[in-house]
């Protein structure tokens, strides 16, 4: 009897779950961060500036494409952590760029050293699990390192 109330708790709790827009993830490798596409990186790593730029300025930064099969490999790990005006603790990051749905610029906020990263627009705190962190922390400092090579 206790089992069957678990279940039926967890299907309404399921259904009236929270959607976002666009991004969801699940423990059956389901990621429709597939449907991002055109994520960049940018020449500018000071959070007040970061925190501070509008989507619509980023098209006059120093930018560099990302791999679409790398990223979306390591996203499909991220998971979630909170969503909210709670902060945390940035020790530097990375200012990245994705386009959504019909063609909606969304900035991304990469922390340099947590495997966590923020989506501005909807205050969504999300995280990559220990055992995938190296490789998006990696991922991301090697990208910025070779658009950065190139900047004059």
């Amino acid at each position: 009897m206790l089992r069957i109330a678990f279940v039926v708790i967890a299907m309404y709790l399921l259904k009236n779950a929270p959607k976002t827009a666009e991004v969801t993830t699940s423990r059956t490798n389901f990621c429709s961060w597939d449907s991002t596409k055109n994520w960049k990186v940018y020449h500018l790593t000071n959070f007040r500036r970061v925190v501070g730029i509008s989507v619509d300025s980023l098209s006059f930064l120093e930018s560099t494409n990302l791999d679409k099969d790398t990223l979306h490999e390591l996203l499909c790990h991220a998971e979630k952590i909170f969503q909210g005006t709670e902060s945390i603790q940035w020790q530097g990051c990375y200012l990245a760029s994705y386009e959504a749905g019909q063609g909606q610029i969304r900035k991304v906020l990469v922390s340099m050293y947590g495997g966590f990263f923020y989506l501005q627009r909807d205050a969504s705190y999300f995280q990559l699990p220990p055992e995938a962190r190296q490789d998006w922390l990696s991922f991301f400092s090697g990208s910025y390192m070779k658009m950065e090579k190139k900047v004059p």
